[in-house]
This record gives C-alpha cells, sequence and structure tokens, in this order.
C-alpha cells in the first residue's frame, strides 16, 4: 500500500531544497531580473541609475557596432555548428566500426579538445597562426604552397573562418560522443538483418543509425550553438575583436561598453537582445529537428 508523503517529510523535504534553491535564485534569477531593469536605465556603474525607458533598445538597433558584433557572434555559432555537427557523426561513424572496446583510445583522444578551455585552446592556435613562426605557415611553406601563407589572424577575409573552424574542431568531440553512446545501444540484430538484405555500412549509417541518434544530434547540435554563439574568451584571446572590430562578438562589445565606456546600462541593453536573439536561434534549430523520432 503506498504511503502518502507528511507534512513533517515535505517540510523536511523543502529545508533540504531550500539551500541550492536560494543559490539559484541569488545567482541566476535575480542578476537577470537586475540586468532586465538596468537595460532601461543611464547607469556608470557607479553613481545613481537614471530610468530613460527605451532609449538604449532605439540607439541600439541604430548602432552599427551592434549590428556588426551579432554577424560576427552569429556567423562563429552556425558555421562552428554546421562544421562541428557533421565532423563528430563521422568520427562517431569511424569509431563505431573500429568496435566497442577498441575504440575506447579513440574516443578519449577525439573528446580532449572539448575538455580544454577555450582560453587555452585560444593561446594554442594563437601561436599556430603566428604569420611568422606559426606551425601552420611552416607547413604550408614546406609543402611548397608558400602561395597560401597567411596573416590568418590578421586578416578581414580569414578571421572569421578561422575562428569558426577552431570552435567546430572543439566541438565536434561532443557530437561524436553523444552519437557514439546512441550508436551502441541499437541492437545488433537490426544490422544483422539489413546485412542479410545485402545493404553495405553507408546504407545502414543512413537508413538505421542516423534516424535512431537523431535525438542525440539535436542535443549536441543546440548545446555546440549555444557555446559558440555566446564565445568570449576564445576571440578575445585570439584577436582582441580585431583586426578593427572584423571579429567584435556581441559579448566582446558587451564588455567594452561596460568597462570602458562606464555605459552599464546600454550594455545590459545589448545583453538582453543577444539573449532573445539566441532564444529565437535555439527554438528554431528546434523545430528543424522536429518531426518523427525513432526509438529502439
Amino acid at each position: 500500500m503506498a504511503q502518502h508523503p507528511t507534512r513533517r517529510n515535505i517540510l523536511f523535504g523543502i529545508l533540504l531544497l531550500a539551500p541550492a534553491a536560494a543559490a539559484i535564485i541569488a545567482t541566476t534569477l535575480l542578476p537577470v531580473l537586475s540586468n532586465l531593469v538596468i537595460a532601461f536605465q543611464d547607469w556608470n556603474g557607479f553613481g545613481a541609475a537614471t530610468w530613460i525607458g527605451f532609449d538604449n533598445f532605439s540607439n541600439a538597433f541604430s548602432d552599427s557596432y551592434f549590428i556588426e558584433s551579432m554577424k560576427a557572434s552569429f556567423f562563429i555559432g552556425i558555421l562552428s555548428t554546421l562544421g562541428a555537427v557533421p565532423l563528430g557523426v563521422l568520427l562517431a561513424a569511424c569509431v563505431f566500426k573500429v568496435g566497442k572496446y577498441e575504440g575506447s583510445a579513440y574516443r578519449v583522444v577525439l573528446f580532449v579538445p572539448v575538455m580544454i578551455p577555450l582560453a587555452i585552446i585560444g593561446l594554442l592556435f594563437t601561436f599556430l597562426l603566428n604569420p611568422e613562426m606559426g606551425l601552420i605557415n611552416k607547413v604550408l611553406e614546406l609543402l611548397g604552397m608558400g602561395n597560401l601563407q597567411r596573416a590568418w589572424l590578421a586578416n578581414p577575409d580569414t578571421v572569421l573562418w578561422v575562428i569558426a573552424m577552431i570552435g567546430a574542431w572543439r566541438m565536434a568531440g561532443l557530437t561524436m560522443m553523444l552519437s557514439f553512446a546512441s550508436m551502441i545501444s541499437i541492437p545488433g540484430e537490426l544490422f544483422e538483418s539489413s546485412r542479410l538484405d545485402g545493404a553495405g555500412y553507408p546504407r545502414q549509417f543512413f537508413s538505421i543509425v542516423l534516424p535512431l541518434i537523431r535525438p542525440s544530434l539535436q542535443v549536441s547540435t543546440v548545446f555546440s550553438f549555444i557555446v559558440l554563439v555566446s564565445t568570449y574568451d576564445l576571440v578575445y584571446i585570439m584577436t582582441r575583436g580585431g583586426p578593427g572590430t572584423v571579429s567584435q562578438t556581441v559579448p566582446i562589445y558587451m564588455m567594452k561598453t561596460a568597462f570602458t565606456y562606464s555605459n552599464f546600462g546600454y550594455s545590459a541593453t545589448l545583453g538582453l537582445l543577444f539573449s532573445v536573439a539566441g532564444i529565437l536561434a535555439i527554438v528554431l534549430l528546434q523545430r528543424l529537428f522536429k518531426g518523427e523520432n525513432y526509438e529502439v
């Protein structure tokens, strides 16, 4: 016979949850609400704030620097995700073919970039892409392809593409691991029956594997996009938003607006608009994955 929780047990449960709830409210909810209020004010971070209504918002929509920083952020986020997810699926397919246990070493190696902080990755690739001493240009020179050498991070035509490729390399391991975890849960009978019907591994992959790992792809796509579109440390370490403002993302512009120009109200407005745009993009991603899901 099921026992209903007594009032004492309920109060005890609430008491146990109270510290965690208080921490979440203090570190998440209150800052969000505070940012929402500051977005409608003119505040330099020290003196009294002045309520100015929607002035910050109207200024943001006519701010060319903000518009360009939005383009840079979403360019990096979208292009990196488009590179990371297919690459991760391809790596998962290769590791899965090697075997569940034999491929463990490959999985660890391929997942390492995900565990490295973005700031460290930024420093690493800053050295690799150095126009004079960087490994990339040296390899191109040794291969007789010196005409392809570039100042990769100082060239407005290449800097965003390079950052996006680095982001894709960093997040591909996440898609690989999630996809592989879904692949090993697929019953072997499905592969065996399709093999008897004459299907090779490529056809098995597209007809069996891809439909069944779709939920994992949705998770990895959304998470990768969130991480990459909002990246600050990777871009700041590598370019400081340069050359000029070509790679200046919204987080970098927000920090500059708040701590260089002491305009915290306008910075809060930029963050609010950026968050809304990001949420809309995530909703769109969810709709793209909406459809029939298969279970095993």
